[in-house]
């Protein structure tokens, strides 16, 4: 019942098989990814119900709020983020879909920020660019 009352009534009523077994892989691969990554925050319940546009869910607690995060700490995130992609090609022999575009887009969100913001890339240290006038402060 609070499933009911914060998620809301299942809206699909015949849901693709294809859709479901994929969306169950992915959060499977994404359950058992964080196990082994040392920095990504545990996921603590999945939901496989439909019950949005989004599909299905993962709810993760985040350990505490931390501002400041080491080039290891964001590379896990990364790597957190592209779980379900790799899931998609490993399971799905290469045929990915677009539920893995979140995912692609917060690795995107969090390396561009290594670089731009940061100053974390090896090969451009110590330098950073704001968005608004582009110039280079170092």
């Amino acid at each position: 019942a609070l499933e009911r009352v914060i998620g809301g009534v299942d809206t699909s009523q015949k849901e693709n098989s294809n859709l479901v077994t994929r969306s169950a892989l992915i959060k499977a691969s994404q359950i058992v990814g964080s196990w082994f990554l040392e920095f990504t925050d545990p996921v603590v319940r999945v939901n496989l119900t439909p019950r949005s546009k989004s599909k299905t869910g993962a709810m993760q607690t985040i350990k505490e709020a931390a501002n400041l995060q080491t080039v290891e700490e964001l590379l896990q995130r990364i790597q957190f983020n592209l779980i379900p992609k790799l899931a998609e090609e490993r399971f799905f022999e290469g045929d990915v879909s677009t539920l893995s575009s979140s995912g692609l887009r917060r690795s995107y969100d969090i390396a561009r920020a290594m670089i731009t913001s940061y100053g974390m890339a090896e090969s451009f240290e110590n330098l950073s660019l704001k968005e608004d006038d582009f110039r280079i402060y170092r």
